[in-house]
């Protein structure tokens, strides 16, 4: 995993995506739901089926019988859903204007799901009706611990391709769209596309629920191929991907990553890496009941989910999620893009999600109001015709919430996740390979806050056995160089990398023939270049949030995150144990709560 992150990180730049940055970043810059956008609804194009729920006590396997819950009922209920219908239903809750471009037929089913919508607020006038078109259906297996299983026919949706969407869609979408939401999961890729590029075109965002993975999306559903499928990914301004879905993503865009290395990844590498690939000015990953993640080109925020006693039906909670962030997207005129603007969409799509998970189906109901009545009240309060203030949204979540201190707790996490963006691990996994061989003396330097993060380290290896000394940046030229030689390795620590103190040492070390290594956020600084390369662990470029003008604060998460990297992995190489670290350890309470060897 770690070199091709390596690799991913510093070299992944094909030329073909580049030209497409080039090309698309600035019509993209246009794309807000601003002021002359008043006035227009969020137009969502995707499926929008009548879906039949049976309750049963597991879902049988291939070969396998399976039973009802309840063996005098077979079906439960019917209900109006489907990945887009859905989260407009929940965005149109929350106050946002919705509407919903779809082709259904004269049927019975048609006629449900549009009486349906029209109760819900949800704007029908921009559906094609005819007799010719099939509304699309689907059968839901809904487990006892609320897992779902799927089967359906999708309809009408299925000939939603791009010369049909220009045809039945283009004017509605000129005249009355603050923004286009679609899926990869019952439209088309080619339709899908047509509806980025005129979102694009009326300089409106575009919205991307990545439901499906690619081999469902073009082997299974036939959707169309693997390359409309990256080029949707890449076209659009928001993706929100299921974790399962950016998995697949990924390995088709970077076919050079095993599955194994991008199914190691944690939800926040796999969210920052997708961004970084596709260029989105927007990431929006959920992960089941794991934190959802929101990542933008310069930020990125994790948001706890909300805590369930039961979960009746998890069926549409991703599609509440997305309705949740389109009416945030609302609120506040504009994509998030601040750490406290995803921190407040995180929390009201966390929210909807939690609440739809509550009851059967997938759309909103008057019991799944009750628990989001003060976001219906905050959301609707607020309007884009009036800018929203920002608010991190979590105060009504949580009486424990200060926005001091979770503003403060969120740059440390911003500060972990820019190490993981941009560090070499190979890089750090090659210099413990050189303390662990140097047989001269090791010795770790510099000065204020970068000096402290130097004689932790220090400490630190010296305790596992990795002889160790601090030295602070000025005393070499006091009388310490002396402790310098040919086979020494001097690491200097400076978040900069521009510090006078540190910058001055490397000559009077290089005369030493001593192994420099340099630990610094900017790998363009004066100390970076005055180091080999293979020699200079960058934990940047990066830009940090920081108190007053730059105290230091995350800087030295970013820094002491390392010194945890390199421990842990000095440990794994050397079998590092307790019993071991006892021996070097044997006072305090923590040396008498360790095994004796």
């Amino acid at each position: 995993m770690h070199l091709h992150l390596v690799s991913l990180g510093r070299s992944l730049r094909p030329l073909r995506q580049t030209l497409y940055r080039g090309v698309t970043r600035y019509s993209r810059s246009l794309s807000s739901p601003g002021p002359k956008h008043q006035g227009r609804v969020a137009l969502g194009c995707g499926s929008n089926v009548v879906d039949s729920f049976y309750m049963v006590k597991a879902l049988p396997r291939p070969g396998e019988k399976g039973f009802f819950q309840d063996p005098t009922k077979v079906l439960e209920a019917e209900y109006v859903g489907g990945v887009t219908l859905n989260h407009l239903c929940w965005a149109q809750l929350l106050g946002t204007p919705t509407g919903l471009l779809a082709l259904q037929g004269t049927d019975h089913h048609g006629k449900l799901i549009r009486q349906e919508l029209d109760k819900m607020g949800v704007a029908t006038k921009f559906i094609e009706v005819k007799d010719s078109y099939t509304t699309a259906q689907s059968l839901v297996f809904v487990e006892e611990g609320g897992e779902r299983s799927i089967i359906m026919a999708k309809g009408a949706t299925s000939q939603i391709n791009k010369e049909q969407v220009a045809e039945s869609f283009g004017g509605a979408i000129a005249s009355s769209a603050s923004l286009v939401s679609t899926e990869i999961s019952q439209v088309p890729l080619s339709g899908v596309l047509e509806l980025i590029r005129l979102a694009r075109e009326n300089g409106i965002p575009s919205v991307v629920d990545l439901d499906v993975s690619p081999d469902v999306a073009v082997h299974e559903a036939l959707l169309g191929t693997k390359e409309e499928f990256v080029e949707v990914c890449r076209s659009a301004d928001v993706l929100k991907p299921a974790r399962h879905a950016a998995e697949g993503a990924l390995k088709l865009i970077a076919p050079h990553m095993s599955m194994m290395d991008i199914e190691s990844m944690d939800t926040m590498q796999l969210s920052a890496l997708l961004r970084q690939l596709c260029d989105s000015r927007l990431i929006a990953m959920t992960d089941g009941l794991a934190p959802s993640c929101f990542v933008t080109e310069s930020h990125a925020v994790s948001v706890a989910p909300v805590k369930l006693d039961r979960v009746v039906d998890a069926t549409g909670a991703g599609d509440a999620f997305l309705g949740g962030l389109i009416a945030t997207m609302n609120t506040l005129g504009k994509i998030p893009s601040s750490r406290e603007e995803l921190t407040q969409c995180g929390t009201v799509a966390n929210r909807l999600g939690s609440a739809c998970c509550r009851v059967l189906g997938a759309v909103p109901t008057a019991e799944t109001r009750e628990h989001v009545q003060d976001l219906i009240v905050e959301q609707k309060s607020t309007s884009a015709d009036a800018p929203a203030q920002p608010s991190t949204g979590v105060a009504s979540a949580s009486k424990n919430f200060h926005p001091t201190i979770h503003q403060s707790l969120l740059s440390d996490i911003e500060a972990v996740n820019s190490v993981i963006g941009s560090t070499s691990y190979a890089r750090i996994s090659e210099l413990s390979d050189k303390l662990i061989a140097c047989r001269g003396s090791v010795l770790i330097s510099g000065v204020g806050k970068s000096g402290l993060v130097a004689r932790r380290l220090a400490a630190t290896l010296s305790s596992i056995s990795v002889p160790c000394e601090f030295v602070h940046a000025t005393e070499f030229h006091h009388g310490d160089l002396g402790k310098v030689s040919k086979d020494s390795i001097v690491m200097l620590v400076s978040h900069s990398g521009n510090t006078a103190e540190t910058v001055a040492l490397c000559d009077e070390l290089k005369q030493r023939g001593a192994s420099i290594v340099a630990l610094t956020s900017n790998p363009d600084s004066r100390l970076a270049q005055l180091v080999e390369p293979c020699n200079v662990v960058a934990y940047g470029p990066c830009s940090l949030t920081e108190p007053a003008g730059g105290v230091p604060t995350a800087s030295l998460i970013a820094q002491e995150s390392l010194v945890n990297c390199i421990t842990n992995d000095i440990i794994t190489k050397t079998k590092f144990d307790a019993g071991r670290f006892r021996g070097n350890h044997p006072g305090g309470a923590l040396g008498a709560s360790l095994p004796k060897s």
